[in-house]
């Protein structure tokens, strides 16, 4: 596998960067917290996505690109013999990942999503994660704890960069699968019932079933005879309740006849009362129709005296309205004087309103104005003091690690390298201590100028706005003005009607008691000439009366002959109640001994489907204790292969360890042979990964050596667990190898040293990426790429 191209976008402190990696040494240098680690990050990050990571996806995209702003990397890299591009983006708000990976230059992805493109990747490498760190990064701080390390420890370091805790990892996962099956095994176990005591209840049950078997025959008889008894009884009673419903029929109809002669005797009674009283109202009207001829006569004249009080009173009613009008006419004349000496002054307020307007918006534009670039200075002053801060902060902790002290970023000894960072901190600090002071006096020039400018402001708004309240006044006072005007024509108008309706009506002559009096007869004439039609109206009756009597006779003799024929037919019938009711009685007897021996018969059957059920749950019980008991050879049968499956990884455990261990020692020793120019040709391994290396075919521990040559030997050993790693997966060759900071603590021998080693390894590795923060290194390094600040938030990479 050999890395490309990548370009990063909004990725952390990188805005937009575009690089081509060579086949060679790499140098990647730079100042701590420049971006050096983010840019091999990237590529974990555009392969393996958050796993890959050391922070959580929503600090991967860059501060400065905002909540919804979209940060991404696009990867490109030889596996084998094909082009691989892998493109993984953040977007929105929610920081939504989109994935997708291609090959060569085809437009159509061979996966997307991000949890495709993961699995893509696997299995295209053949490398989990975990797997392709091991093989691709070191670090110095891995090189020197292997030598350093206590047995114990560096064993179990080794063995998780090379795997082998995955074997540890299975057997404990099987010995926790035993063990839970061992106890769901005792459980069931303990479940198992006595399968002698459940056959002897199975029999039990099986001989109460027939006993209750012939109960219920034996009730099913008695209860067939309850039935025809029941049957017998009811057909009796059922003819005598016949004959009661036929005589109480009669009876109704008896009863009914008996009401309708009553009505027609009582209908009899008051058609004779009325007949009498027609009589007398015939007497009275022969004394009334005299008294009633001059009604004619005295509705004409009380007519003519109702005209003339209208035209009285319409011709009062018009007279007060014209006084009214007069003194409506003369209050509208003063307030139309009053509004027109208001109005004179009404375009000088609107020309003066309109000029004030135009000089308040300029002022409110100037204050904005100085608001905004007080806001700039603010923000300046605000990053100038916090920035301040944090380099305070790195200085006094340099100061306090001294030259001898260990940097806090690459935990390597500061030595020559503190004077020169204790300088760059102070120009530092003394250039944000500068911005502030300016930030801070131009921030508080423009908050005073601001002050001035909002005093103005609000005189000018107090003005205009008493100006606003005048114009307001006078706009009003137009309104009145206009509406007095009108209602001024009206009431003209109104005033001309009324003159003319005046004249029309001219002299009125009207007697009030004259009128009185006219309509008192009137009243009188009018009571008797009611009295009159009421009177002719019963004379009028006395036709209808009597027909209507003569009916109600007839009709009396009619009824009378129906209740005869009804009482005869009574008789006929024959009935007796108490016949009807001794039968009834015999019929709720033998119901209730009905009920009873079916109530017995529902019992029984309950019974009987209550053993049923409990024998074919008891049978079902025993069928699943056998089924239980064959479960149980099975789990005891599973829990021996898991213990057999535990030896065997124990053992595979020991027989891969065997494996593995030599083949780290002959890798290692083979690149221990190339990058010492054949000086060392051989080392060996202890169980606890104990590095000896043979000078002169005898074996010494790495202690006996110089600290360029331990550094040479861990980071040979260190590449070979790489080697084994890449080996072990199945896939191509990774033929890149990044080693971050083992040029810390090197002085320049040892450096040089190094450097030769790796130029040997080239022919193995094909790109190999320094990372350091050592500039120095760059005089040594045939290819450099220089990660550097742009400013407080952003950083570059650029080849030198």
């Amino acid at each position: 596998m050999i890395l490309k191209r990548i370009k990063l976008e909004n990725y952390r402190r990188f805005q937009s960067l575009e690089l081509e990696f060579p086949e060679n040494v790499i140098g990647i240098i730079g100042k701590n917290g420049a971006g050096k680690s983010s840019l091999l990050e990237a590529v974990g990050w555009a392969l393996y996505g958050t796993r890959a990571s050391r922070t959580d996806k929503l600090e991967i995209r860059s501060q400065f690109s905002g909540e919804t702003g979209a940060a991404g990397v696009e990867l490109e890299f030889v596996y084998g013999d094909r082009e691989y591009r892998v493109v993984r983006r953040i977007k929105g708000k929610n920081a939504v990942v989109e994935a997708a990976v291609y090959v060569s230059t085809a437009t159509a992805p061979e996966a997307v999503q991000e949890r495709g493109v993961n699995e893509y990747i696997e299995n295209l490498l053949k490398l989990d994660y975990r797997s392709f760190l091991s093989s691709v990064f070191a670090r110095q701080k891995e090189l020197a704890a292997l030598s350093g390390m206590q047995p114990e420890e560096r064993r179990r370091t080794i063995n998780r960069l090379i795997g082998i805790d995955a074997v540890d990892d299975s057997r404990e996962r099987v010995r926790k699968d035993r063990n839970e099956q061992q106890r769901y095994l005792e459980g069931m176990r303990h479940s198992l019932l006595n399968p002698e005591a459940l056959r002897s209840r199975y029999q039990r049950l099986q001989a109460q079933q027939g006993e209750v078997q012939l109960e219920l025959a034996r009730l099913s008889e008695e209860t067939g005879r309850r039935r025809k008894s029941l049957a017998q009884c009811k057909s009796r009673y059922e003819a005598l309740a016949k004959l009661r419903d036929q005589n109480t029929l009669l009876t109704t109809r008896l009863i009914k006849d008996q009401g309708r002669l009553q009505e027609c005797e009582n209908s009899e009674r008051r058609l004779r009362d009325e007949l009498a009283v027609v009589t007398k109202a015939e007497k009275e009207l022969a004394e009334i129709r005299p008294k009633v001829v001059e009604i004619e006569r005295l509705k004409a004249e009380k007519e003519e005296w109702d005209r003339r009080a209208l035209r009285k009173t319409r011709q009062e009613g018009l007279e007060q309205a014209r006084r009214h009008l007069d003194e409506q006419r003369q209050s509208l004349k003063m307030r139309l004087d009053v509004c027109s000496a208001a109005l004179l002054h009404y375009d000088a307020v609107v020309a003066e309103l309109q000029a004030l307007s135009e000089r308040l918006r300029d002022a409110e534009e100037a204050v904005q104005d100085l608001r905004r670039q007080h806001n700039a200075y603010s923000g300046r002053r605000t990053h100038a003091e916090r920035n301040g801060r944090e380099w305070a902060e790195k200085a006094a902790t340099l100061r306090r690690l001294g030259p001898e002290g260990v940097c806090p970023t690459c935990t390597q000894p500061l030595k020559d390298h503190y004077e020169q960072a204790v300088a760059e901190i102070e120009q530092t600090i003394t250039r944000l201590r500068q911005e502030y002071v300016l930030a801070r006096d131009q921030e508080k020039a423009l908050l005073q100028a601001i002050h001035e400018k909002e005093t103005a402001v609000e005189a000018l708004r107090r003005e205009k706005e008493e100006l606003v309240k005048r114009q307001a006044g006078l706009d009003e006072t137009k309104k009145q003005h206009t509406q007095l005007t009108a209602e001024q024509k009206t009431l003209q108008e109104t005033h001309e009607q009324n003159q003319t309706q005046l004249a029309e009506l001219g002299v009125v002559d009207y007697d009030a008691a004259a009128h009185a009096a006219c309509t008192q007869r009137v009243a009188a004439a009018q009571a008797l000439l009611q009295k009159q039609a009421q009177l002719e109206e019963r004379v009028g009756r006395r036709s209808a009366l009597e027909a209507d009597l003569s009916a109600a006779q007839k009709t009396r003799v009619e009824i009378i002959g129906d209740l005869d024929q009804t009482r005869q037919a009574q008789a006929a019938l024959n009935f007796s109640e108490t016949d009807f009711q001794s039968a009834k009685a015999e019929v709720d007897r033998e119901s209730q001994a009905l009920d009873q021996s079916q109530e017995e018969l529902s019992g029984c059957r309950e019974t009987m489907a209550r053993v049923a059920s409990e024998t074919a749950s008891l049978s079902q019980t025993i069928q699943e204790q056998e089924q239980r008991g064959e479960q149980i050879k099975l789990l005891d049968e599973e829990v021996r292969y898991l213990d057999a499956l535990d030896m065997h990884l124990g053992r595979f455990r020991l027989e891969l360890a065997g494996r593995i261990r030599p083949l780290l020692a002959h890798r290692a020793s083979q690149l221990l042979a190339l990058v010492s120019n054949n000086r060392y040709q051989w080392l060996e391994l202890d169980e606890d990964y104990g590095i000896q290396v043979y000078d002169a075919n005898q074996a010494f521990g790495v202690n006996r050596f110089s600290g360029g040559e331990q550094d040479l030997v861990n980071l040979c050993l260190r590449i070979a667990i790489s080697q084994v790693v890449a080996e072990r997966s199945g896939g191509f060759p990774v033929n890149f190898l990044v080693l971050d900071e083992v040029f810390a603590s090197q002085d320049e021998e040892r450096k040089q040293s190094i450097l030769e080693a790796l130029n040997r390894l080239s022919s193995q590795f094909r790109q190999i990426f320094m990372i350091t923060h050592v500039e120095a290194i760059k005089e040594i390094l045939p290819v450099i790429l220089e990660v550097r600040f742009r400013d407080a938030d952003t950083s570059e990479a650029v080849w030198r």
